[in-house]
């Protein structure tokens, strides 16, 4: 444990050191290609199959989510707001979210979901502050006839409708095993930071692990070692009115185990490796309570009870 925090260092500073050259890369390639930012980019099989896509993930949204389908859109200039067909979503999905951010910085500035009902002529309007933004759309439950929204902007068509695979998320089963080198020093610094959050700021721990969220998702995150469980207790309102996914990702951030929690307590099998884990707890009523975060508890089972 001597060199722990020394190489969470060195990792945390190779980590901003690629971010800031994969975005670079990424930001030259939108300027040429101005088309691929009004295209939805489906995180699939087929994306993971692009050069530099796993290292672009890896420094912009490392915390994967293997419990929707996710695609992502822009970024693209905005002068005064967006619509957003609605429709397309509550015909593809039991529960979705919507989360626009801006760019760059990727700070959510608004967000639509299931909860919020769809107007009648199926079209939501978000009024926006001049500036460049991108989307990104999670599927819960999705459907077998998935289809990604179309999305105007200042008055405009710039984002067509588009069919989406419902068995895009296939590939994660790809992803268990993967621990080489780059790919472990990129994101060490992550496992090493929430073992010791404790001794660091809740702001900074946060910023640096949890994913872009949403107000339906409220995030719950620790650290485990070798030989531990992890023991997730919920009240019974947290059953009735929200979904509670658990993901485990190893040291190089890949999910290694993930599934709903249905029941309570819920605890899972030993590790067998360093991992920390993310639990997403998502509304599901809108007419249900607010989550008071006492109603879920993990804790950690050691090797020796």
């Amino acid at each position: 444990m001597i060199l722990t925090v020394p190489l969470a260092l060195l990792s945390f500073a190779f980590f901003k050191i690629t971010r800031f050259v994969m975005g670079g890369l990424v930001s030259s390639h939108m300027k040429k290609h101005p088309e691929d930012a009004r295209t939805w980019r489906v995180l699939s099989r087929k994306t993971l199959n692009t050069p530099i896509a796993l290292p672009v993930i890896m420094t912009s949204a490392p915390r994967w989510n293997p419990h929707a389908l996710i695609s992502t859109v822009g970024p693209f200039p905005v002068s005064r707001g967006m619509r957003i067909r609605m429709e397309s979503a509550q015909r593809s999905a039991a529960a979705w979210t919507i989360v626009i951010y801006s760019m760059p910085g990727r700070k959510t500035v608004a967000s639509i979901g299931s909860l919020d009902g769809v107007p009648a002529d199926g079209w939501r309007t978000v009024a926006l502050q001049s500036g460049r933004y991108g989307m990104a759309v999670r599927y819960y439950g999705w459907r077998d006839e998935v289809e990604l929204p179309e999305v105007e902007v200042d008055g405009a068509t710039v984002v067509a409708s588009v069919r989406q695979p419902s068995d895009g998320n296939n590939f994660y089963e790809d992803l268990k095993g993967r621990d080489g080198a780059f790919l472990k020093a990129l994101q060490y610094y992550a496992w090493v930071m929430v073992y010791f959050r404790n001794y660091l700021s809740t702001s900074f721990v946060e910023k640096n692990y949890l994913p872009v969220g949403n107000p339906e998702t409220e995030f719950f995150y620790g650290a485990l070692r070798p030989g531990e469980q992890l023991r997730i207790e919920l009240d019974s309102p947290v059953l009735r009115s929200f979904n509670v996914y658990l993901t485990v990702y190893n040291v190089a951030s890949f999910p290694i185990l993930w599934h709903s929690v249905r029941e309570a307590p819920h605890i899972t099998a030993r590790m067998t490796e360093k991992a920390s884990y993310l639990i997403r707890v998502h509304r599901t009523a809108s007419d249900g309570p607010a989550l008071d975060r006492k109603w879920v508890r993990a804790t950690t089972i050691k090797e020796m009870q």
